[in-house]
């Protein structure tokens, strides 16, 4: 486990008293597992046969039976004692995954550059170009089967001239050190990392089942099923909860910025305005009809400004519409508006039901007050009355049933035009490029991305070389309400 999720688990131990002689656990008995650290008291254990021990004051036990079904030995309390507690649900909706416990980290595959071939061409940006690749080394199909062998991976090339150009390295810089420390079902993970002389390459996870935010148009004014609404926030909420415990703030969470994956949960994407925040930050940065108040009044803002966009989401969904949508088009009159937090609740949203308080709660202009901002932090929000009924850990195993599957008939069916099946690490500038002296990169211009080689070295250890392509780093519109605003860090 890492420092952030030891301090989420700190804080969620639970107090508990036991008399003297209660059994807190029997051998071979079916017990949910927990281990506990005792504060005062002593607590006696007997395995059966002549096995006996004792524990006492700041000694911890039951650390066993987080990974089997019945304990080993017998504990019962000698005396009254006070223990802190943590249960294996907990533990898990913290790591997610209990075999954490006992194993080293599985290593990542890596792809080198040369070993991957395009296809497709995703998309095209100011800065370059997503791709769609798959590795030489791994057949995309089973011949006997059809069935999926291996995802394919979108790969953004971006240029350093445009990123220079554009004063970008740093943001660039910052969103790979962000994705390098995330690994989670629903954030858009980073394979792998390259660079050559004249582009930067984030080979990332491909996500197709399309943006939950066409999903949400398909149902127009009427909004979606409470239902349906309350599984895409759960899944949204789950990864924001993962960065909010590495004290990382998301800071644009929008409809757009979320896709569905191939099994039809929410992937949130795009991590450019992500960033570390120990305490406050001052840029900004977010989508107007989505921003937080402390953001736009540059008084400093932190993670909570998430559970405010997350918040307007949730109200987007079940009534079609954003709260502040009616103000869109005078950016002044939408800011005072959200400043001053003055929206109307839905009529599609029932007003004392859970989910109106859950949106009250999220909207609150003062952020200290905001619900995820107290003690509880992230805990808080997911034992809102509202979220009650989702296990959060089930949810992160993919174990519910989405409200819809996205149709993929193809492995290599993200739509994007034809680009010929060729392999990478040989020729991925244009030939205007080539011909452009404007288009290299200097010398000097190429320490400005150090960064990026200091970030990923940090990470994954010295001595690699991340502009040898054979030696991969490898890791773990026109201007409207739903546009981002620029990052001014």
């Amino acid at each position: 486990m890492n420092s952030f999720e030891y301090k989420q688990l700190a804080h969620l131990v639970k107090e508990i008293s036991m008399p003297a002689g209660a059994t807190l656990y029997q051998k071979d008995q079916p017990f949910p597992g927990a281990c506990y650290l005792i504060r005062t008291g002593t607590v006696s254990f007997r395995d059966g046969t002549d096995g006996y021990h004792e524990k006492g004051k700041k000694e911890g036990f039951g650390f066993d039976t987080l990974l089997m079904d019945a304990p080993a030995e017998t504990a019962i309390a000698k005396e009254d004692c006070v223990l802190g507690m943590l249960s294996r649900r907990t533990i898990q909706e913290v790591i997610q995954h209990m075999s954490r416990l006992n194993t080293k980290p599985a290593k990542r595959i890596l792809y080198p550059l040369d070993k991957l071939q395009r296809h497709r061409l995703l998309g095209e940006g100011s800065f370059g170009k997503v791709w769609l690749v798959h590795p030489l080394e791994h057949n995309l199909r089973s011949i006997s089967n059809n069935s999926m062998l291996v995802e394919p991976f979108a790969l953004k090339v971006q240029k350093k001239r445009a990123l220079l150009d554009e004063k970008q390295v740093p943001a660039v810089t910052r969103e790979i050190a962000v994705m390098a420390e995330l690994n989670h079902p629903f954030i858009c993970k980073l394979v792998n990392v390259y660079m050559d002389e004249r582009n930067v390459f984030m080979l990332m996870n491909i996500i197709r089942g399309g943006e939950l935010y066409s999903a949400m148009k398909k149902m127009g004014i009427r909004g979606m099923p409470e239902k349906d609404s309350k599984f895409y926030a759960a899944g949204i909420l789950e990864g924001l909860c993962y960065m909010h415990n590495r004290d990382i703030a998301y800071r644009d969470l929008k409809a757009e910025n979320v896709l569905l994956d191939k099994d039809g949960y929410p992937v949130i994407v795009d991590l450019g305005f992500a960033k570390r925040v120990s305490e406050k930050t001052f840029t900004t940065c977010g989508t107007p009809l989505y921003v937080a108040p402390e953001v736009i009044l540059g008084r400093g803002h932190d993670t909570s400004c998430d559970y405010w966009s997350w918040g307007i989401l949730i109200y987007e969904m079940l009534s079609g519409a954003t709260p502040f949508e009616r103000y869109a088009a005078d950016h002044s009159l939408l800011f005072k508006t959200i400043c001053k937090g003055h929206f109307k609740m839905s009529r599609k949203i029932p007003e004392n039901s859970d989910v109106a308080d859950l949106i009250r709660q999220t909207l609150t202009v003062d952020p200290s007050e905001r619900l995820g901002s107290f003690a509880g932090g992230t805990m808080d929000v997911k034992q809102h009355p509202w979220l009650m009924d989702v296990d959060f850990y089930q949810l992160s195993q993919k174990k519910y049933r989405a409200p819809w599957l996205p149709l993929i008939r193809d492995a290599l069916d993200a739509g994007g035009k034809r680009g010929g099946t060729r392999t990478l690490g040989e020729d991925f500038d244009d030939d205007d490029d080539k011909k452009n002296p404007h288009a290299r990169v200097t010398a000097k211009e190429q320490e400005k991305f150090l960064g990026i080689k200091q970030v990923m070295r940090s990470i994954h250890g010295e001595g690699i070389d991340p502009e040898d392509q054979s030696t991969p780093f490898y890791s773990t519109r026109n201007i409207d309400g739903r546009q981002s605003l620029m990052d001014l860090s």
